[in-house]
């Protein structure tokens, strides 16, 4: 059998591009605001993942996050819009509405 460099280093990029999730690649991932609720109410991220918030009420919400190593308090965010937080801290963290007490998400992020 003939050794061939070229073949062996793409199999370990591929490899190694295979593992990448496992090594805490971060994800992105997007949660649905509908009917006045966020479409999960539990998540655990990697750190530096992006968590985007599609609004798909036919209403504004306003999502905040106030924790001592991380916070996040944009403008309201009409129908439609979107908009996301990068979680550059580990720990837990709620994700709150302030129009609408109710909705609550919590983040743990690893």
């Amino acid at each position: 059998m003939r050794h061939e460099p070229a073949a062996d280093l793409l199999r370990g990029i591929g490899l190694g591009l295979a593992l990448l999730p496992l090594c805490g690649m971060a994800a992105d991932t997007t949660v649905v605001q509908q009917h006045r609720a966020f479409s999960i109410d539990k998540l655990t991220l990697e750190l530096g993942s992006t968590l985007h918030f599609s609004n798909q009420d036919d209403l504004a919400h306003e999502v905040f996050v106030e924790s001592p190593v991380l916070t996040f308090e944009p403008d309201e965010q009409e129908p439609g819009q979107q908009l996301a937080i990068t979680f550059t801290a580990r720990g837990h963290f709620t994700v709150h509405c302030h129009i609408h007490p109710k909705m609550h998400l919590d983040v743990d992020v690893q």
